[in-house]
């Protein structure tokens, strides 16, 4: 058994240092200096002074060095919880969808594969009920003598007997029971793929990624390292992405760009890449433009970078219209009143400079700018030759994109009107209970009429309405139609029929109605948000976390009948599918979190009691 000094161990312990950058503590001394003697015993060597020089004259033995010096700390479904929230991101994400889907992982610090081939697995199950589904992923790890082993994808019996039986098909024996082996079957390994990465030292990609997961790793750097490695992973999360770290090390996640959803997993804030990383090359000078149509349409077949751009002028008090491709922006741009235009390059059918061209050729006199991850000088040049305004390069901040809307259209212009509120009404799905308790305390007694709707069964409809009167201060307000709408009340159904509002005579009274279902719900957001869009008062209104669509066509009827709507952010939601609909609908002036949404409607309570109605700008 070979035996070092204290001066050896030192040498070992700078050697781990300084080829994979760790702060390696006492505890894992013995490990790293065993795992050293075992591989001097291997290639033959007496002596560290001896094995050293093997290793400065033999480069294919450095790989084995570094493998020895690095801490592995792995296993199949480990911290489980991270796997059951990455199921539910899936569900919620791919649950009303039926387009094809590329769902994008990466595996950091991967070490010998399995916890890349346990998410291969849950990932492979979802796809047996979604066959529009797909995933890649890609496993990285500084340790190459760790990567064969990921790459061959054999392992022994014993490793993985704790493996669920739903997902043991995924595995095949060799050999018998007793000190046998299992190997990734390939329809598993088709989709991943393994690579060599320091990520002290990253390479520079430009690469996006749905679910990046970093465990068990950041605990072994110093703070300023753990911050860079946190930017760089920031940097390759796609929108609407989350970022996966160990149950250990949420305080290194604790900054302002990320947002907890619960096991120690963290959807990003905003726009990935806080900074404008634009090439000088395709940075063009900004035309002169008259201010005169002010509407804005982005055009993107990737809907959660249009709508994260949707969101970001929304926010701003912009009135922005979205299309999917060029045909579908076609259809608007010839109606007329678009000032600015914001297009993908490449997209299904005519590409961002074709599109430009044929919205040039139908008379199309505003801004037109093309946003790409390909940018380079000459398509900046190909885009100003014609008509092009400017060529930005992918990633874009939510400053970049103001910046350019009030360089093209000048200030927003706020589509709903000010003052105070006549009416506020919000509606919500899953997770809306919690999110209407908190949006709604401590309301002042001098608020408009408040009304809910919130899909709930029926039996416990009476006690959530209560319940919220108490969070919000705000009595019940009389469920019987026909009734008298009072200011600072709340209203919502106590039980299986709809409730609504109309104007008689200038009075606002309630509706209550037994009609069947409507979107599948009774009661449904969308009656109460049409009914209240003939009211011609002035409304707040926001639809909150839920799945399905109840509610995205009424608050776009509100929206075109001039009231200040909101949709909840992904972010935040519990379930993103009612809020998501109505942004594709263009019916939400503001998305943001329920928070924002409080602040709004704050700074809108202690505007004056609104007089006349004031016609909407169009």
């Amino acid at each position: 058994m070979l035996t070092f000094d204290a001066e050896d161990t030192e040498i070992i312990m700078s050697l781990a240092r300084e080829l994979t950058g760790t702060k390696v503590n006492s505890t894992h001394h013995s490990i790293i200096v065993q795992n050293v003697a075992t591989r001097m015993t291997e290639v033959g060597c007496q002596n560290l002074e001896e094995y050293l020089v093997v290793v400065d004259a033999n480069d294919e033995e450095m790989p084995y060095l570094l493998s020895a010096v690095t801490i592995h700390t792995t296993g199949w479904f480990r911290e489980r919880g991270a796997f059951e929230r990455l199921e539910k991101i899936l569900s919620e994400r791919f649950q009303n969808t039926s387009e094809k889907s590329v769902f994008r992982v990466l595996s950091v610090a991967c070490s010998t594969g399995e916890e890349v081939y346990s998410i291969a697995a849950v990932l492979q199950n979802f796809r047996r009920t979604h066959a529009n589904f797909s995933f890649e992923i890609e496993g990285c790890d500084i340790d190459p003598i760790s990567l064969r082993t990921a790459r061959h994808g054999v392992y022994d019996a014993n490793q993985i007997d704790g493996v669920e039986s739903r997902f043991s098909s995924y595995f095949s024996q060799i050999g018998d029971m007793s000190g046998g082996e299992f190997a990734i079957r390939p329809s598993i390994r088709a989709n991943v793929r393994f690579k060599t990465v320091n990520i002290l030292q990253p390479p520079i990609e430009a690469e996006k990624y749905d679910f990046v997961i970093c465990r068990n790793m950041l605990i072994y750097f110093e703070a300023a390292d753990v911050t860079k490695i946190v930017e760089h992973l920031l940097d390759r999360v796609a929108p609407f992405g989350h970022f996966c770290t160990g149950v250990s090390e949420t305080s290194a996640l604790s900054g302002s760009h990320f947002v907890s959803v619960g096991q120690a997993t963290y959807a990003i804030k905003g726009l990935v890449g806080g900074q404008n990383r634009r090439v000088m090359a395709v940075e063009a000078t900004v035309k002169s433009v008259k201010v005169g149509a002010r509407r804005i349409l982005v055009v993107d077949d990737d809907d959660s970078f249009k709508s994260l751009m949707v969101e970001y002028l929304s926010t701003e008090g912009f009135d922005v219209l979205a299309a999917s491709c060029a045909e579908e922006a076609m259809g608007l741009l010839e109606k007329g009143g678009i000032g600015l235009v914001l297009s993908d390059f490449r997209m299904p059918g005519k590409n961002g400079l074709e599109l430009c061209k044929a919205a040039h050729g139908i008379g199309y006199k505003g801004a037109f700018v093309v946003i790409s991850g390909l940018a380079d000088s000459r398509m900046a040049e190909d885009g100003l030759q014609i008509g092009c305004s400017e060529v930005i390069l992918k990633p874009v901040s939510s400053f970049d994109l103001i910046r350019v809307a009030k360089a093209y259209v000048g200030e927003a212009v706020k589509v709903s009107v000010g003052g105070h509120p006549d009416l506020v009404l919000f509606g919500a799905s899953t997770g809306g209970t919690e999110v209407l308790v908190r949006l709604l305390k401590n309301l002042p007694p001098s608020s408009p009429a408040v009304f809910i709707v919130q899909h709930i069964t029926a039996v416990f409809a009476r006690e959530f309405a209560e319940r919220l009167s108490r969070s919000s201060g705000l009595p019940l307000g009389q469920m019987k139609h026909d009734a008298i709408v009072e200011k600072g009340h709340l209203y919502a159904a106590l039980g299986d029929y709809h409730i609504g509002v109309k104007n008689v005579g200038g009075q606002l009274r309630l509706i209550v109605s037994d009609v069947p279902a409507i979107s599948s719900h009774r009661p449904s957001v969308d009656f109460l948000f049409d009914s209240a869009a003939l009211c011609r008062r002035q409304i707040f209104a926001g639809l909150l976390t839920g799945m399905g669509r109840d509610g995205a066509n009424g608050l776009l009827k509100l929206r075109q009948s001039g009231a200040q709507t909101f949709a909840q952010n992904e972010a935040t939601c519990t379930v993103y599918g009612m809020p998501k609909e109505a942004v594709k609908l263009n019916a939400a002036v503001y998305i943001c979190s329920p928070e924002d949404i409080r602040k709004r409607l704050d700074e809108r309570l202690k505007q004056e009691q609104s007089g006349p109605r004031i016609k909407v700008a169009q």
